[in-house]
């Protein structure tokens, strides 16, 4: 069994039944992406420690850019978080957050003032609309993941799993396999990480405390 997906499903499941091989999808062209804070310019928010008591709105629980990578990456910095409808448990270091349900809500909910700050992926915030983007500032940004991941299961043999892993890493050396590519999501190519098994132990434990 093969499994794709974004890094923070993938590090739910390898933490339960680590998989045996995984290489990196290059999904719509882009092989890594970071998650990014930001927050109005003519906001006096700098760091993250300016929204304590205040509000950040992430898109959705199960979106790794828009949720679990930056909470996470949060989290490990001593910050606490909450539901903005909670106000009980507020400490020094915690920040209410709500789900914005869409990227482009979360914008337009910071630029509006409705919360205090957002997040989402660095490619998200590098393709918004250049006069919005204009009136934002990114305040903390956290360590770059891959985009996509394929990571197959204990069930397949090493023969098997070593002519796929060859097979989708050299389909985009001729037409026929990056038309292939293309029909599925705008893949790029397929290829392997630098240190596979560091990068398993990094995402799995960032994610484990959410």
């Amino acid at each position: 069994m093969y499994y794709i997906d974004s890094p923070y499903p993938i590090a739910r499941i390898n933490g339960n039944s680590p998989f045996k091989n995984c290489i990196r999808r290059w999904k719509k062209g882009v092989k890594e992406y970071k998650s990014v804070v930001f927050a109005k310019k003519d906001q006096n928010i700098n760091s993250i420690d300016d929204l304590v008591g205040k509000t950040i709105a992430f898109e959705e629980e199960f979106s790794t850019g828009s949720y679990a990578l930056p909470i996470a990456s949060l989290k490990n910095l001593g910050y606490q978080f909450i539901r903005t409808e909670n106000s009980t448990g507020i400490t020094a270091k915690t920040i209410k957050y709500a789900f914005s349900e869409d990227d482009e809500n979360t914008a337009v909910w910071v630029l509006k003032g409705k919360v205090a700050a957002g997040t989402f992926s660095s490619t998200n915030f590098d393709k918004m609309n250049l006069g919005e983007k204009s009136k934002l500032k990114i305040v903390y940004s956290t360590i770059a993941v891959p985009r996509h991941m394929v990571c197959s299961t204990k069930a397949v043999s090493s023969a098997d799993n070593k002519m796929m892993m060859s097979v989708l890493q050299n389909m985009h050396k001729d037409a026929k396999g990056q038309d292939v590519l293309q029909k599925f999501g705008k893949t790029s190519k397929f290829d392997q990480f630098e240190d596979e098994k560091a990068l398993m132990v990094t995402i799995t434990d960032l994610f484990k405390n959410i």
